[in-house]
């Protein structure tokens, strides 16, 4: 049996998606680097695209509302 290895969660972007730009990002902490499947799990369950490369997260949302709410969510979760 193998283990699946972890990839620790180095940054999180949150971007909109009509503008490409960051609208919150988040590096360097503690709570984040271990949170990479509850991140994905919110992602998914707001029906929300995100994509992985190193340990960096991106997210795509349609709009600040969206990036507001997946904040609070985060805050709600204890991940940041």
């Amino acid at each position: 049996m193998t283990a699946k290895a972890i990839t620790p969660v180095k940054s999180l972007s949150l971007r909109v998606l009509n503008n490409n730009i960051a609208s919150a990002e988040f590096k360097n902490f503690n709570s984040l680097m271990s949170s990479a499947e509850l991140i994905k799990q919110l992602a998914k369950a707001n029906y929300f695209n995100l994509t992985e490369n190193n340990g960096n997260i991106t997210i795509y949302c349609l709009d600040e509302f969206q990036v507001h709410k997946f904040i609070e969510d985060m805050l709600l979760n204890k991940i940041i």
